[in-house]
């Protein structure tokens, strides 16, 4: 049986998958926010810095001032106490050897930065313990001409010396003491008059009988009178509570 041919209208037509535009979702977008700044020596480097070391690990009284690993490597660098540090060139991840570098010249800024091919191998051969991360914690004539040869520290610096030390904002300021006078103490005199009027006396509040007011108890009951004060008592007004009609309908009812 041939196929029947279905014709859409106007309608049919927006409400279709086809016709529908999908939303733009923003793009993930990777940014490499850590520079890539990683001058590892080359081989012949490699052989001079080798020989170097050998004759520096052949005395064992320099054995106290090298650090191997890196817990001991991080806890001499928060310390200050390294002169040379030593990352394999081979360490992954490479962000991470890169840190390091950037915790290290934050905290001490003349620290001496080798990145060394195979420095794994070369720690076996010299100190007998395979290591990726090691440092040296005194200066080193020998190590300090070939770092200085390299011309790489300031550039080393350009790129992960980012936090500089806070600059010393300290202001000394002089207290000023302010000599504070006494304030006399001002007591309020109330006049006899009809309109009320205070005046103020430095010595003592002065009282005097005036009308303005009437007293319940003095005219009222003798024995509500507080002989012993001299000032007059006043009879408080009672009110009796209303009730309301028993009788009378509620409005719920």
């Amino acid at each position: 049986m041939a196929k029947k041919k279905v014709k859409l209208n106007e309608n049919d037509c927006k409400n279709t998958l086809s016709s529908q535009k999908k939303p733009k979702q923003p793009k993930t977008v990777l940014i490499n926010n850590v520079t890539d700044y990683w001058p590892a020596l080359n081989e012949q480097k490699v052989t001079e810095l080798h020989k170097i070391l050998e004759s520096f690990t052949s005395h064992k009284s320099n054995e106290k001032e090298i650090s191997i690993g890196l817990e001991s490597a991080i806890r001499n660098v928060k310390n200050k106490t390294v002169r040379v540090l030593f990352i394999a060139d081979e360490i992954s991840p490479q962000w991470f050897g890169k840190h390091l570098i950037a915790m290290s010249l934050t905290i001490d800024p003349e620290t001496k930065i080798l990145i060394v091919p195979k420095l794994k191998e070369m720690t076996k051969k010299l100190l007998n313990v395979p290591s990726i991360i090691w440092c040296i914690k005194k200066e080193v004539p020998s190590i300090n001409a070939f770092y200085s040869s390299l011309s790489i520290h300031e550039e080393l610096k350009k790129h992960y010396y980012t936090v500089r030390p806070n600059k010393d904002v300290s202001i000394t300021r002089k207290k000023i003491i302010k000599e504070v006078k006494e304030v006399p103490i001002v007591y309020l005199k109330k006049s006899s008059d009809s309109v009320p009027a205070f005046r103020s006396t430095a010595d003592k509040m002065e009282f005097e009988d005036s009308l303005d007011f009437i007293s319940l108890a003095k005219y009222d009951d003798p024995a509500l009178v507080n002989k012993k004060s001299p000032f007059p008592s006043y009879r408080p007004l009672k009110v009796k509570k209303v009730i309301g009609n028993k009788d009378r309908e509620s409005k719920n009812s």
